[in-house]
């Protein structure tokens, strides 16, 4: 079971991964998230899915042909049907297009070996209604409830589930949207390399781990408050049986099902020519044939309430323990840095110049000047022994 997630993949590594960066629907509500949890109508986890394009759009010409009833005009070719991979934003919890209300309890969760016998789960089971759901890691809690946080290892090179040049529009290129979700977007050409390199991905994701690529299964609902034209559209993340191999074992039974390839990606996105049973059973056979590169790691019991929505939900328990206890008590028993002792700085007028004196030997400035009053002190008193004089006496006898 995966009821609580974390969606922080970046834009830019969902554009490569999905190899366009075409975007069908909500791709505003699209935004981090680091503790999501099914009953958030706020926010949408990220999906990769097909459209169907007449021929024409798809850049095979026009036809006279009706879609509607497939059959082509008079002289005109067979109409062609194309699928185009996508990306939209999707509510956690699929809410069933035969629905009358919408649901106040969602199905986020839908038990592999339950599909071909649920009559709500068969009619989804096209290509059509099949998706990839983008999760940067999921929580769970086992039976001791404490909470441990899966992604993927961080030597998982990643790759795209189709190449860059999947858009038929940028032939070559992929696009950034720059319209708003509801309507069909203008979309500026962006060159994106073909290399599909770990480390790439990883500077893509901001350094952040490569994503979990799960399979899902979505829905459109047209009910109250919604339009055919603008329905809720919902997904649900298939689960298995956990592996034996898989470090989850221990901890859950149930584990959402992987798409590990970009091979096994195209067959559930197009493939409707494979019994979903052989294509279901192919999936699982690749997530039990090798240990799942998984990285699991426990994290604070915060992240058991979805109010709590920080980066502090995805670290790992010690670290967590380690920066509380940094931020509270720790910051008293940090040892005092040492306070560097400037020297004293003098003032202008008190700094001592060095001057050369009569002798050649450096004197200061004071010095100098007291030599100075001594020698005129000398030169008045040889001026009076004379009988000369002085500025004050002068004054002295103008007065008398």
């Amino acid at each position: 079971m995966c009821g609580r997630c974390a969606v922080i993949t970046e834009k830019a590594c969902l554009h490569k991964i999905a190899g366009t960066s075409k975007w069908r629907r909500q791709e505003e509500k699209v935004t981090k998230k680091y503790n999501l949890c099914p009953y958030d109508k706020s926010v949408c986890v990220p999906v990769i899915h097909t459209i169907t394009v007449s021929a024409e759009e798809a850049g095979a010409g026009s036809t006279s042909t009706s879609k509607e009833q497939g059959t082509p005009g008079a002289g005109a070719p067979a109409f062609v049907d194309h699928k185009s991979v996508v990306l939209s934003g999707m509510r956690w919890g699929l809410v069933p297009a035969f629905a009358r209300e919408e649901p106040q309890k969602f199905t986020f969760n839908s038990r592999s070996d339950k599909l071909l016998a649920s009559g709500m789960w068969n009619r989804l089971l096209k290509s059509k209604s099949r998706c990839i759901v983008v999760l940067q890691g999921f929580f769970e809690w086992g039976k001791e409830k404490r909470p441990r946080y899966v992604q993927m290892a961080k030597n998982y090179p990643g790759f795209s589930v189709q190449d860059d040049h999947g858009d038929h529009e940028t032939a070559g290129e992929i696009t950034q949207s720059t319209g708003t979700s509801s309507s069909t977007h203008v979309n500026q050409p962006q060159k994106i390399s073909n290399s599909s390199s770990s480390k790439q991905f990883k500077e893509l994701n901001n350094g952040k781990n490569f994503p979990l690529l799960v399979c899902g299964i979505h829905d459109r609902w047209s009910g109250p408050g919604y339009s055919v034209q603008q329905p809720l559209e919902s997904v649900s993340i298939v689960t298995t049986a956990t592996p034996q191999n898989s470090g989850l074992f221990p901890i859950h039974d149930r584990i959402p099902l992987m798409i590990t390839s970009k091979e096994l990606a195209a067959k559930w996105l197009h493939d409707d020519k494979t019994p979903f049973a052989a294509l279901l059973q192919e999936i699982e056979q690749a997530n039990r044939s090798g240990p799942l590169k998984l990285e699991i790691f426990e994290v604070n019991k915060l992240v058991g309430n979805s109010k709590n929505e920080t980066p502090d939900c995805i670290l790992p328990s010690g670290d967590y323990d380690k920066k509380q206890f940094e931020k509270n008590f720790g910051r008293f028993l940090k040892p005092k840095q040492p306070v560097k002792q400037e020297p004293p700085v003098q003032e202008s007028g008190e700094k001592q110049k060095e001057v050369s004196g009569p002798t050649g030997g450096a004197t200061t400035s004071s010095e100098a000047g007291a030599a100075s009053n001594k020698r005129e002190a000398a030169k008045a008193e040889v001026k009076m022994e004379e009988g000369v004089a002085l500025p004050s006496d002068e004054k002295k006898q103008k007065t008398e």
